[in-house]
Formats: structure tokens, sequence, C-alpha cells
């Protein structure tokens, strides 16, 4: 921490993930009142540990860190006397903008116990450990003056509340919406196979329609000693890492992540909606007096299982104003149980959310899948026109007159994608072999 003047104080400290943060608080210089925050921002998403904070010149100030991957990082920042913070070099630049730039790397292979000074003009000293040995740098800092026009005042600030999440939806396959809004986490257990929906509604004190960056991350985990650095920077606050996360930009491709391909995530868009002001929601209008929301999905496929995980989300403005919320759900991925058909009695009571899996050959044969449903609905009663089970035993590639009365309900939970057609098909496979 350093002094910015009298009643002014700047903190730079890792926060949730590891992430870096710089913020700004004003203590009263007798300290007889409560301290307040006058302005936080993250300056690296990926990593900020082991700060060392100087002030160099004027308002700038520079900062040391250790960063992503370990390496050694130099970020600049101008603060005034009120407690407003300019980044000017950060690794968070793209998300920030405020005209900011890349800082510097100055180790890329290890960085610790760093112990930054300013020693005269523009020049500041670095001492640190790398792996095995102490070093010390000496650095040129730009101390030129930041534009007036660029810097957040805080008396006549345009932008500098962050979003705020007001609902999160979940939906797991066909099943009922669950709305998330409750500060007591809702425990959600789904079964690998099944397709799950996250529906952020966000507004923000400004159009919405500005938002550049929005992020939902999952399946946090010890990080895997394989795992691509360049992905493992998002930490919930046990220090485990996300290894499946999908993130929008609206200045980039999307990233859609996945470390051991538990997940496969959908091609996801927002969506702005505009709703009408009412008694029950006029505390949402933004300061143009319209209610407005980012509404963004993430929707993906669990292809394995998962253990109790968190979900987190981050959402950015256009001034660089994050959200960044832990949503109010764990959500764990079992597999489906494995059930041995054998009579009616059995399948009778059989979860309709269990897999039907018997012949351990693959007897699958090449469909016509057109054909297979059209038959399909009609077998299961889905449609005016019947097909016997001759017909459908036909169209999946066997011989025969007659099916098990129950083996319909089969067709039915397809239909209702309960059911996948491979696991009707190996169903009927092995019934026709064995009756």
């Amino acid at each position: 921490m350093v002094q910015v003047d009298a009643d002014t104080y700047a903190l730079a400290y890792s926060g949730g993930g590891d992430d870096g943060f710089i913020s700004t608080f004003t203590i009263s210089a007798d300290g007889s009142t409560t301290l307040a925050e006058v302005e936080s921002i993250e300056h690296d998403a990926a990593r900020g540990q082991s700060n060392s904070l100087v002030h160099v010149v004027g308002d700038t100030y520079a900062l040391a860190y250790e960063g992503d991957d370990n390496d050694g990082f130099i970020s600049t920042f101008d603060i005034d006397s009120g407690g407003d913070i300019t980044p000017i070099k950060v690794a968070n630049h793209v998300e920030l903008g405020e005209g900011s730039s890349v800082n510097l790397e100055h180790d890329t292979e290890y960085n610790k116990f760093n112990s930054l000074v300013h020693v005269v003009g523009d020049t500041c000293a670095l001492a640190y450990s790398d792996t095995t040995n102490g070093d010390i740098s000496t650095f040129t800092i730009d101390i030129t003056p930041v534009a007036e026009e660029t810097k957040k005042s805080g008396s006549d600030c345009y932008d500098c509340e962050p979003p705020k999440l007001q609902q999160a939806q979940i939906q797991i396959a066909s099943a009922q919406k669950i709305i998330a809004t409750d500060d007591d986490p809702i425990h959600i257990t789904a079964n690998v196979g099944d397709k799950v929906m996250v529906i952020l509604n966000v507004t923000d004190n400004k159009s919405v329609d500005t938002f550049r960056f929005a992020g939902l991350y999952t399946n946090y985990q010890e990080k895997p000693s394989d795992m691509n650095a360049f992905y493992a920077n998002n930490y919930d606050k046990w220090k485990h890492v996300s290894t499946s996360f999908y993130e929008w930009n609206v200045r980039a491709d999307d990233v859609a992540y996945d470390y051991d391909g538990t997940v496969s995530w959908s091609d996801n868009a927002p969506t702005v909606v505009t709703d009408v002001i009412t008694d029950e929601n006029y505390f949402m209008k933004n300061d143009d007096n319209t209610l407005e929301y980012f509404m963004m999905p993430f929707t993906f496929t669990m292809n394995d299982s998962m253990e109790t995980s968190q979900i987190t989300a981050k959402i950015y403005d256009a001034s660089g104003n994050r959200l960044y919320e832990t949503l109010p759900v764990t959500l764990e991925i079992i597999s489906k149980e494995i059930v041995v058909l054998s009579d009616a009695e059995e399948i009778a009571t059989l979860d309709k959310g269990d897999v039907i899996v018997i012949p351990s050959e693959d007897t699958t044969p090449l469909l016509n899948e057109p054909v297979l449903f059209t038959v399909l609905s009609q077998w299961s009663g889905y449609s005016q026109v019947t097909s016997d089970d001759a017909e459908m035993l036909s169209v999946i590639g066997l011989q025969g007159d007659s099916l098990p009365a129950w083996t319909k309900n089969l067709g039915e939970w397809v239909i209702q994608e309960k059911l996948d057609v491979s696991e009707l098909i190996t169903a009927i496979n092995y019934v026709h072999n064995n009756q």
C-alpha cells in the first residue's frame, strides 16, 4: 500500500482467482472516519501476486508483480489525489480500455518476492527472486501525464458502475428452468449426455448494447499438470482452476475451452432485450431511463461425469467496469445408470433418465434417420398413421414380426428426447435376439 495524498491510499493485491487488482481508499488523517473504497480495477485477469507498488512522479505509479505462469510484469497507473485510477500499461488493457496498452513482461522464467523502489525521476529499481538467484533490474517508467479527458472524475463520472446480474436461469435438457437468485446455493444434478443452458440477465447504468465481454466458468479443480497455462487463469476462492469455460468477446473470436472433453460448448451470442418499466422493475432502469437486459446464454453438453462445481460469470461493460459473480448454484454431472432389460416388469420400474445399454458388440446398422424417425413416431403412437413391429424392425436392419409391447415405451422416450436413438436400437437388437 502507498499513500497518494493526505487521506487517500492505493493498494495492489491478489483477489478472486489470484487475479491482480488495484484499489484506492480514503482514510481520514486522524482515523476518525470509516474506511471507504474509492475505486477498484482488475488490471490482470490471469494472476497478480507478489505485488510491489511505488509512486514514481506526479500521478504516475508503477507496480511490479508475479503474473501468469509465474512470469514477472511491470504495470503503470495514473492515480489522482481523489483516488481515481486510470490504467496506463496493464495486462487487462483490452477489457479496461481508457487508452491503456499492454504492460511489460520483464522476466519470462520466474518471478517472486518483488521489491520495487523509485530511484530518481523516471527510474525505478526492482529486486526479486528468479528460480535460483536474486536479481536486480532497473526500468525507465513513462511519466507523461495522462490527458485529463482520459481520466475518470470522481465528481463527474460518466460510467463508474459495474453491470448487475438480475437473474440467472439454468435449464437441463427439457426440464423446467431453475431461477437462481437466492443467497443459498441450489445443487443441481444432471446426467452425462444432458444439454445445459445457463442464461444471464444483466443490467447496467449505461446501455448494455456496448458490453464487450461475457464469460462463464465451471468444472473447477486443482490445476492439471499438463493444462495449457494460457487457459489456466480463472480460479475460484479455493485456488481451483476452471477447466471448462466459454468467453464471448465483441472484439475477438469466442473462446470455447474444455481441458479433457468433459464439456462440448455450443456457439453462444447475446441478445439485448428492452422491457417496459413497471413498479416492480423500475430500479433496474439505466441513466437514459430505459430498461434493457443483456441476455447472454451459455449452452453446453455434458460428455462425461463432473464433480460438484461452482459456476462463475464475468461481464465487462464498455468502460471496463466488471461484474464478477459466483452463481448461487452448484452443478454435478453423474453417469447414467446402466440397466439390463429382461422383461416387462423391469422396464416398468426403469427410471426414464437411465440409459439402456445391453450387448458389448456394436450391431447398429447404417440408418436413414428421416425414415427412422417417421416410422418411430408411427410405431410409438405419435402419428395418426401406424407402423407395426415388422416395419420398426425392418427400418433398423432386422427381420421379424413382433416385439414386446413395452418396447414402444422406448420409442416414446426417444420422441421426448429422454433416450438417444442409438440406445433404442441397441436395446431392440438385444430384445430381438433374445426373445
